[in-house]
């Protein structure tokens, strides 16, 4: 059961690195979906208050509340069935912090999804690449769980607020709670 969890993350990641160089402002693959409701788990978190976005990493640098409005912006307007869904990356806001996305920016190899719901996540990440490319790992944490894991890569990006940059990150939350796909 883990080697096909590493094996579909590998395969995953293999999957982006390969379309990393087509001539598209974004890229998203699911790498990982556990089986259930997950998109119960998240409602029902979402309904209680303010859902919680831990950021880790800053390929930009400097202040992070610049990337956090853009990714809050772009979480909601990935969430538009449920119109209502506000989201924090202050965990003390949270209404259910233990029900969470991770999202993490410049993620080092063998960073594993488990690894990022414990709270695993190395301090320094890299930094945004000479070619304007920015990679996430976004991860759906239920309690200590994975969920579901989304990588993404946007491109010719020229800081936190960029367009691309924003439709990366709603797409990924698309991609997460897509209907059918549950």
């Amino acid at each position: 059961m883990v080697f096909r969890k590493i094996a579909a993350v590998l395969g995953g990641l293999a999957t982006l690195a390969a379309t990393a160089c087509e001539e598209v402002p974004f890229q998203t693959v699911v790498e990982y979906r556990q089986g259930g409701d997950n998109f119960s788990f998240f409602q029902y978190a979402a309904s209680k208050g303010p859902f919680w976005v831990d950021v880790r990493g800053n390929p930009f640098g400097g202040d992070l509340a610049p990337l956090e409005r853009t990714i809050v912006k772009a979480f909601k307007n990935g969430m538009p069935q449920l119109g209502g869904v506000r989201f924090t990356t202050d965990k003390n806001q949270a209404a259910e912090p233990v029900q969470r996305i991770v999202v993490v920016f410049e993620p080092p190899q063998g960073l594993s999804p488990q690894n990022i719901c414990d709270g695993a996540v190395p301090a320094d990440l890299g930094k945004l690449r000479a070619n304007g490319e920015v990679h996430a790992y976004t991860v759906y944490c239920s309690k200590e769980q994975a969920r579901i894991v989304v990588s993404g890569i946007a491109r010719g990006i020229t800081g936190p607020e960029d367009k691309a940059l924003r439709k990366m990150l709603t797409h990924t939350l698309i991609e997460m709670f897509k209907p059918g796909s549950l």
